[in-house]
Protein backbone atom coordinates (compact mmCIF):
# COMPACT_ATOMS: atom_id res chain seq x y z
CA UNK A 1 0.00 0.00 0.00
CA UNK A 2 1.50 3.54 -0.71
CA UNK A 3 2.96 5.94 1.62
CA UNK A 4 0.02 8.84 1.45
CA UNK A 5 2.52 10.88 2.59
CA UNK A 6 4.79 10.06 -0.54
CA UNK A 7 1.50 10.28 -2.37
CA UNK A 8 1.13 13.45 -0.75
CA UNK A 9 4.42 15.08 -1.50
CA UNK A 10 4.40 13.60 -4.86
CA UNK A 11 1.45 15.04 -5.92
CA UNK A 12 2.56 18.41 -4.31
CA UNK A 13 5.52 18.75 -6.49
CA UNK A 14 3.57 17.78 -9.86
CA UNK A 15 1.32 20.66 -8.51
CA UNK A 16 4.07 22.84 -8.40
CA UNK A 17 5.49 21.91 -11.13
CA UNK A 18 2.64 22.29 -13.54
CA UNK A 19 2.25 25.95 -12.17
CA UNK A 20 5.81 26.93 -12.54
CA UNK A 21 4.89 25.61 -16.73
CA UNK A 22 2.54 27.44 -17.29
CA UNK A 23 3.89 30.69 -15.88
CA UNK A 24 7.22 30.24 -18.19
CA UNK A 25 4.59 29.35 -20.95
CA UNK A 26 2.39 32.74 -19.86
CA UNK A 27 6.10 34.54 -20.05
CA UNK A 28 6.68 32.53 -23.41
CA UNK A 29 3.72 33.78 -25.51
CA UNK A 30 3.60 37.32 -24.06
CA UNK A 31 4.50 39.60 -26.32
CA UNK A 32 5.29 43.55 -26.17
CA UNK A 33 5.98 46.27 -29.08
CA UNK A 34 7.03 49.91 -29.32
CA UNK A 35 6.34 52.04 -32.61
CA UNK A 36 7.45 55.26 -32.96
CA UNK A 37 5.77 58.02 -35.43
CA UNK A 38 6.39 59.03 -38.33
CA UNK A 39 8.72 62.19 -37.42
CA UNK A 40 6.62 64.88 -38.52
CA UNK A 41 5.63 67.68 -36.43
CA UNK A 42 2.80 69.70 -37.52
CA UNK A 43 1.08 69.86 -34.82
CA UNK A 44 4.32 69.67 -32.26
CA UNK A 45 5.48 66.39 -32.75
CA UNK A 46 2.29 64.96 -30.66
CA UNK A 47 2.47 61.57 -32.47
CA UNK A 48 5.20 62.28 -34.97
CA UNK A 49 8.09 62.32 -32.37
CA UNK A 50 5.60 60.61 -29.87
CA UNK A 51 5.54 56.09 -29.47
CA UNK A 52 2.60 53.80 -29.41
CA UNK A 53 3.27 50.33 -26.68
CA UNK A 54 0.88 47.46 -27.42
CA UNK A 55 1.57 44.89 -24.89
CA UNK A 56 -0.87 41.27 -24.37
CA UNK A 57 -1.68 41.25 -21.29
CA UNK A 58 -4.01 38.23 -20.42
CA UNK A 59 -6.14 36.05 -23.45
CA UNK A 60 -8.74 38.52 -23.63
CA UNK A 61 -7.35 42.30 -23.62
CA UNK A 62 -4.32 43.82 -24.63
CA UNK A 63 -2.94 47.47 -23.50
CA UNK A 64 -2.22 50.56 -25.56
CA UNK A 65 0.20 52.61 -23.77
CA UNK A 66 0.49 56.17 -25.80
CA UNK A 67 3.85 58.50 -25.27
CA UNK A 68 3.20 62.20 -26.78
CA UNK A 69 6.40 63.57 -28.27
CA UNK A 70 5.69 66.85 -26.79
CA UNK A 71 4.98 65.19 -23.27
CA UNK A 72 1.72 67.62 -23.63
CA UNK A 73 -1.62 66.73 -22.45
CA UNK A 74 -3.88 65.53 -25.58
CA UNK A 75 -5.48 68.71 -27.43
CA UNK A 76 -6.21 66.45 -30.49
CA UNK A 77 -7.75 63.44 -31.55
CA UNK A 78 -5.02 60.24 -31.97
CA UNK A 79 -7.16 57.69 -34.61
CA UNK A 80 -5.98 53.95 -34.80
CA UNK A 81 -7.59 52.39 -37.79
CA UNK A 82 -7.69 48.87 -37.49
CA UNK A 83 -7.14 45.50 -40.25
CA UNK A 84 -8.97 42.90 -38.38
CA UNK A 85 -8.45 40.77 -41.99
CA UNK A 86 -12.02 41.40 -42.75
CA UNK A 87 -13.31 43.55 -45.93
CA UNK A 88 -12.96 47.07 -44.57
CA UNK A 89 -12.08 50.27 -46.38
CA UNK A 90 -9.38 50.90 -48.19
CA UNK A 91 -9.99 54.81 -47.65
CA UNK A 92 -11.93 57.40 -45.96
CA UNK A 93 -13.08 60.07 -47.72
CA UNK A 94 -16.58 62.27 -48.34
CA UNK A 95 -18.73 59.41 -47.65
CA UNK A 96 -17.27 58.81 -44.04
CA UNK A 97 -18.73 61.80 -42.79
CA UNK A 98 -20.37 61.32 -38.34
CA UNK A 99 -20.56 64.41 -37.17
CA UNK A 100 -22.06 63.00 -34.05
CA UNK A 101 -19.68 63.84 -32.31
CA UNK A 102 -15.75 64.86 -31.53
CA UNK A 103 -14.20 61.12 -32.29
CA UNK A 104 -16.80 60.51 -34.85
CA UNK A 105 -15.54 63.33 -36.81
CA UNK A 106 -12.39 62.90 -36.28
CA UNK A 107 -11.83 59.66 -37.19
CA UNK A 108 -14.01 60.37 -40.25
CA UNK A 109 -12.14 63.45 -40.91
CA UNK A 110 -14.68 65.52 -42.44
CA UNK A 111 -15.61 69.01 -41.16
CA UNK A 112 -19.03 68.77 -42.34
CA UNK A 113 -18.03 71.13 -45.38
CA UNK A 114 -18.33 70.11 -48.81
CA UNK A 115 -14.47 69.34 -48.77
CA UNK A 116 -13.11 66.68 -46.30
CA UNK A 117 -9.45 65.57 -45.55
CA UNK A 118 -8.65 61.95 -46.76
CA UNK A 119 -6.70 59.26 -45.82
CA UNK A 120 -5.30 57.17 -48.23
CA UNK A 121 -4.42 53.68 -46.72
CA UNK A 122 -1.64 51.43 -47.59
CA UNK A 123 -1.97 48.74 -50.32
CA UNK A 124 -3.78 46.03 -49.06
CA UNK A 125 -4.65 47.03 -45.35
CA UNK A 126 -8.87 47.75 -44.97
CA UNK A 127 -10.07 49.68 -41.93
CA UNK A 128 -12.98 47.62 -40.33
CA UNK A 129 -12.62 49.41 -37.10
CA UNK A 130 -11.01 52.23 -35.38
CA UNK A 131 -9.79 53.39 -31.97
CA UNK A 132 -9.84 56.71 -30.88
CA UNK A 133 -8.96 58.58 -27.93
CA UNK A 134 -8.63 62.57 -26.75
CA UNK A 135 -7.79 63.59 -23.39
CA UNK A 136 -11.14 62.47 -21.68
CA UNK A 137 -12.00 59.40 -23.55
CA UNK A 138 -11.15 56.24 -26.06
CA UNK A 139 -13.87 54.37 -27.65
CA UNK A 140 -13.27 51.78 -30.24
CA UNK A 141 -16.10 51.65 -33.19
CA UNK A 142 -16.93 49.39 -36.45
CA UNK A 143 -16.61 51.16 -39.90
CA UNK A 144 -19.00 50.03 -42.37
CA UNK A 145 -17.30 48.65 -45.32
CA UNK A 146 -19.42 50.46 -48.04
CA UNK A 147 -22.01 53.04 -48.22
CA UNK A 148 -22.41 56.59 -47.47
CA UNK A 149 -21.99 56.95 -43.44
CA UNK A 150 -23.84 59.87 -41.76
CA UNK A 151 -24.38 61.40 -38.16
CA UNK A 152 -23.73 58.03 -35.67
CA UNK A 153 -23.37 56.08 -38.79
CA UNK A 154 -19.84 54.92 -37.03
CA UNK A 155 -20.84 51.46 -34.97
CA UNK A 156 -19.58 52.51 -31.26
CA UNK A 157 -18.73 49.15 -29.74
CA UNK A 158 -16.89 49.70 -26.81
CA UNK A 159 -15.41 52.14 -24.45
CA UNK A 160 -11.06 51.34 -24.67
CA UNK A 161 -10.77 52.55 -20.91
CA UNK A 162 -8.75 55.73 -20.85
CA UNK A 163 -6.47 56.17 -18.18
CA UNK A 164 -4.74 59.69 -18.36
CA UNK A 165 -1.79 59.16 -16.72
CA UNK A 166 -0.06 62.75 -16.93
CA UNK A 167 2.33 64.42 -19.04
CA UNK A 168 1.16 63.12 -22.39
CA UNK A 169 1.10 59.82 -21.39
CA UNK A 170 -2.17 57.80 -21.71
CA UNK A 171 -3.16 53.97 -21.03
CA UNK A 172 -6.07 52.01 -23.07
CA UNK A 173 -7.25 48.57 -22.47
CA UNK A 174 -9.02 46.98 -25.23
CA UNK A 175 -11.01 43.66 -25.67
CA UNK A 176 -9.58 41.07 -28.35
CA UNK A 177 -13.58 40.12 -28.98
CA UNK A 178 -14.37 43.90 -29.66
CA UNK A 179 -12.31 43.39 -32.92
CA UNK A 180 -13.45 40.41 -33.41
CA UNK A 181 -10.13 39.08 -32.93
CA UNK A 182 -8.79 36.58 -30.52
CA UNK A 183 -5.08 35.99 -28.57
CA UNK A 184 -3.89 34.03 -31.95
CA UNK A 185 -4.54 37.01 -34.19
CA UNK A 186 -2.22 39.54 -35.72
CA UNK A 187 -3.16 43.30 -35.36
CA UNK A 188 -2.56 45.60 -38.74
CA UNK A 189 -3.03 49.18 -37.71
CA UNK A 190 -1.95 52.77 -38.92
CA UNK A 191 -2.41 55.84 -37.05
CA UNK A 192 -3.19 59.73 -37.42
CA UNK A 193 -3.57 62.83 -35.45
CA UNK A 194 -6.66 65.02 -36.22
CA UNK A 195 -8.33 67.35 -34.42
CA UNK A 196 -11.60 67.10 -33.44
CA UNK A 197 -13.11 69.36 -35.96
CA UNK A 198 -11.50 67.40 -38.78
CA UNK A 199 -8.38 69.47 -39.45
CA UNK A 200 -5.50 66.36 -40.38
CA UNK A 201 -1.94 66.82 -39.22
CA UNK A 202 1.24 65.38 -41.20
CA UNK A 203 1.68 63.24 -38.04
CA UNK A 204 1.41 59.08 -38.08
CA UNK A 205 1.75 55.92 -37.21
CA UNK A 206 3.03 54.49 -40.60
CA UNK A 207 5.40 56.46 -43.06
CA UNK A 208 2.99 59.09 -44.68
CA UNK A 209 2.95 61.44 -47.27
CA UNK A 210 0.32 64.89 -47.42
CA UNK A 211 -0.70 66.78 -50.94
CA UNK A 212 0.41 69.59 -49.20
CA UNK A 213 3.73 68.28 -47.88
CA UNK A 214 2.55 69.46 -44.54
CA UNK A 215 -0.46 69.35 -42.33
CA UNK A 216 -3.75 67.89 -44.51
CA UNK A 217 -5.57 70.10 -43.01
CA UNK A 218 -9.80 70.35 -43.38
CA UNK A 219 -9.36 69.04 -47.25
CA UNK A 220 -6.16 67.60 -48.10
CA UNK A 221 -4.96 64.31 -48.84
CA UNK A 222 -2.97 61.88 -46.30
CA UNK A 223 -1.44 59.07 -47.79
CA UNK A 224 -0.15 56.26 -45.52
CA UNK A 225 2.66 53.67 -47.59
CA UNK A 226 3.16 51.16 -44.73
CA UNK A 227 1.25 49.93 -41.58
CA UNK A 228 2.46 48.21 -38.12
CA UNK A 229 1.93 44.94 -37.23
CA UNK A 230 1.55 43.60 -33.70
CA UNK A 231 1.56 39.69 -32.84
CA UNK A 232 0.08 39.22 -29.19
CA UNK A 233 1.39 35.34 -28.88
CA UNK A 234 5.13 36.29 -29.74
CA UNK A 235 8.31 34.89 -28.41
CA UNK A 236 9.85 37.23 -25.86
CA UNK A 237 13.17 36.88 -28.04
CA UNK A 238 11.58 39.60 -30.04
CA UNK A 239 13.05 40.62 -33.93
CA UNK A 240 14.21 44.63 -33.32
CA UNK A 241 11.38 45.66 -35.53
CA UNK A 242 12.74 48.79 -36.54
CA UNK A 243 15.40 47.05 -38.78
CA UNK A 244 14.04 43.60 -39.52
CA UNK A 245 10.69 43.40 -42.10
CA UNK A 246 9.25 40.88 -43.66
CA UNK A 247 8.15 41.71 -47.96
CA UNK A 248 6.38 40.13 -50.55
CA UNK A 249 7.42 41.14 -54.05
CA UNK A 250 5.91 39.04 -57.46
CA UNK A 251 4.77 35.90 -55.08
CA UNK A 252 8.05 35.72 -53.78
CA UNK A 253 8.94 36.42 -49.49
CA UNK A 254 11.95 38.21 -48.72
CA UNK A 255 13.34 38.74 -45.06
CA UNK A 256 15.18 42.33 -45.24
CA UNK A 257 17.39 43.82 -42.46
CA UNK A 258 19.14 40.44 -41.62
CA UNK A 259 22.72 39.06 -42.64
CA UNK A 260 21.68 35.82 -40.76
CA UNK A 261 20.02 32.84 -42.24
CA UNK A 262 16.38 32.74 -41.00
CA UNK A 263 13.66 29.63 -40.44
CA UNK A 264 10.37 31.02 -41.83
CA UNK A 265 7.00 29.51 -41.75
CA UNK A 266 3.85 30.85 -43.33
CA UNK A 267 0.10 29.89 -41.87
CA UNK A 268 -3.23 30.89 -42.90
CA UNK A 269 -5.79 32.94 -40.66
CA UNK A 270 -7.18 29.60 -39.20
CA UNK A 271 -3.35 28.84 -38.11
CA UNK A 272 -2.66 26.10 -40.50
CA UNK A 273 0.80 25.89 -41.65
CA UNK A 274 0.63 26.18 -45.63
CA UNK A 275 4.54 26.93 -46.00
CA UNK A 276 7.74 26.22 -44.20
CA UNK A 277 11.28 26.72 -45.03
CA UNK A 278 13.87 25.92 -42.14
CA UNK A 279 17.25 27.94 -43.57
CA UNK A 280 16.50 30.75 -45.92
CA UNK A 281 19.75 32.45 -46.39
CA UNK A 282 19.98 36.13 -46.15
CA UNK A 283 19.19 37.41 -49.64
CA UNK A 284 17.11 34.66 -50.28
CA UNK A 285 13.62 34.53 -51.61
CA UNK A 286 10.56 32.13 -50.81
CA UNK A 287 8.19 31.39 -53.85
CA UNK A 288 5.15 31.15 -52.61
CA UNK A 289 3.57 30.23 -55.98
CA UNK A 290 1.78 27.40 -55.05
CA UNK A 291 0.01 29.14 -52.34
CA UNK A 292 -3.71 30.66 -53.10
CA UNK A 293 -3.96 34.45 -52.63
CA UNK A 294 -5.07 35.96 -48.93
CA UNK A 295 -4.33 37.03 -45.80
CA UNK A 296 -1.20 35.17 -44.57
CA UNK A 297 0.48 34.86 -41.27
CA UNK A 298 4.41 35.13 -41.49
CA UNK A 299 6.32 34.06 -39.01
CA UNK A 300 10.39 34.42 -39.16
CA UNK A 301 13.18 33.27 -36.23
CA UNK A 302 16.57 33.51 -36.39
CA UNK A 303 19.79 31.32 -35.36
CA UNK A 304 19.34 32.04 -31.83
CA UNK A 305 15.71 32.40 -31.63
CA UNK A 306 14.49 35.81 -32.38
CA UNK A 307 10.99 36.15 -34.05
CA UNK A 308 9.14 38.26 -35.96
CA UNK A 309 4.90 37.89 -37.39
CA UNK A 310 3.65 39.96 -39.82
CA UNK A 311 0.37 39.72 -41.04
CA UNK A 312 0.87 40.24 -45.20
CA UNK A 313 -1.83 39.75 -48.42
CA UNK A 314 -0.53 37.67 -50.87
CA UNK A 315 -2.10 38.40 -54.40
Amino acid sequence: MPDLADQSLNEAMMKRYFTLLFVALATLVSAQTTYQGNGASGFGGTVGNGSITFNNTNSTQFTIDFQAGDNANLGNAVVLYIDTGVMGRQVIDSDVRDLADGLRVAISRSSGTSDDSILAFPAGFEASHAIAFDNNFAGIWSIPVSGVIGDNGLNYVDTANLVNNGIGSYSLTVDFADLGLTQADAINFVGSLISTTGFGSDESFGASTTTSGGNAGFDGTTTISSSNTFQPTLSTNDFDVSAIDVLIMNRNLMVTGTNTSSMVAIYNTLGQEMLRRDTLAAGESLDLSSLSSGILIVRVQDAVGNTLSRKLILR
